[in-house]
């Protein structure tokens, strides 16, 4: 994964004592490998909400495990820093144990890292088409390997056919074990009448990451056992490099005719509104609409505009976002985003379409609002009259 001049430099670094729990670039590394692995074996294209919420949680998850393994790596290190009298090894020999760590960690473990990573990812794909197909095909099925060389006790497994709901498949899901090729169908077969002992879990890997929307667990090696100090340590990391790093990093994928990007850094506290907006407005609309980093002062961009979303309230001024303080306060040009979630109706619509109207006039910056009931969405622009306001709602709406 590094170059020999920058595993000298990195070993430099340790030796001289400038790391503080994990380094930069070796968790940088780590994370940009394993979401390849997710993004390899998720796919990348087709998705629904429900997808894109699943591959954002797995991304966030390897690059969790990224930084537990990072921190693991260098407490590893810091036992090879001197000799069997305490005294600092010189760099030549400092260097050799290094690389002796850095080939362990850096390829041997992350070559299989990555294979489990793309596999996970895989089977939370296949479990999000099978609840999307279990009111045709209710029931799964375990399939043989495709292993040259399958492994004895999963063949009990196979041919065994439960429910979608039932427990097992908590754990039952392949792979079963570290180069695991058995496979899971949906089928409408008559389930099995007895019950079935689950596997227990992969040490450190989940049973189950369509379920869990997790590729590793937190009883893995790397992450169980540590004491708590370090383990807040490897939160401040993280806090800190999501700002410095994954800003910038999208989850992207064709929705309709538009195109839907998430950023791996998208603000949280609002993340399921904020995706539910921007997906049905690319569906229904078209054009690129993206969730930005958290530490953008708007959080959503659409067809080039900077905008935020607010929650209908018929108690509250809709256009909210636009006061003192607000996230849209500064902007010259944005949009407001407004879910009525089911409180738009024929007997409401034209005082809805009249405050909207009005939330123009006294927002010159508002170029235009998408308007949003469940999945349906409408773009009411800056200088509408009221009658095509009205009409505009009504015909997209309900």
């Amino acid at each position: 994964m590094f170059t020999k001049k920058e595993q000298e430099q990195i070993a430099q670094r340790y030796r001289n004592g400038d790391v503080d729990g994990v380094i930069d670039e070796v968790w940088q590394r780590t994370d940009k490998q394993l979401r390849k692995g997710v993004m390899d074996g998720y796919g990348k294209t087709g998705y629904d909400v429900n997808d894109f919420d699943t591959v954002m949680q797995l991304n966030s998850n390897v690059g969790v495990f990224s930084a537990f393994k990072s921190y693991r790596m260098h407490n590893e290190l810091k036992t090879n820093l001197t000799d069997e009298n305490g005294k600092k090894l010189p760099f030549d020999k400092f260097l050799t144990n290094y690389r002796k760590v850095d080939k362990e960690y850096n390829v041997n473990y992350l070559r299989s890292e990555y294979n489990m990573s793309q596999r996970q990812a895989q089977a939370a794909n296949k479990w999000s088409d099978f609840e999307k197909s279990k009111d045709l095909y209710p029931n799964l099925k375990y399939m043989p390997s495709r292993s040259a060389e399958p492994r004895q006790n999963h063949k009990q497994y196979y041919g065994k056919v439960k429910p979608i709901n039932d427990p097992v498949w908590d754990t039952l899901m392949p792979p079963l074990a570290w180069g695991c090729n058995c496979w899971v169908q949906a089928t409408d077969e008559p389930s099995e009448s007895t019950s079935i002992e689950a596997p227990l879990p992969i040490d450190g890997v989940v049973g189950n990451p369509g379920k869990q929307k997790k590729v590793f667990s937190n009883k893995h090696p790397f992450v169980k056992g540590l004491p708590k100090e370090q383990k807040e340590n490897v939160g401040k990391f993280l806090s800190q490099m999501k700002d410095k790093h994954l800003s910038d990093e999208y989850v992207s994928s064709k929705v309709g005719k538009g195109k839907l990007k998430v950023s791996l850094n998208a603000a949280q506290e609002s993340f399921g509104q904020n995706l539910d907006l921007a997906f049905n407005t690319t569906s229904n609309h078209g054009k690129t609409f993206e969730l930005k980093g958290s530490n953008k002062d708007a959080p959503l961009n659409y067809n080039k505009t900077d905008g935020d979303l607010s929650i209908f309230d018929k108690n509250k001024n809709s256009f909210e976002k636009y006061n003192k303080g607000k996230s849209l306060s500064k902007l010259k040009q944005s949009f407001l985003g407004l879910d009525f979630s089911g409180k738009i109706t024929r007997g409401n619509v034209n005082s809805i379409a009249g405050d909207l109207i009005n939330g123009f006039k006294a927002n010159d910056g508002c170029l235009f609002v998408i308007a949003k009931n469940n999945s349906k969405t409408s773009i009411l622009n800056k200088g509408t009259a009221l009658e095509q306001a009205v009409k505009q709602l009504q015909n997209d709406l309900l």
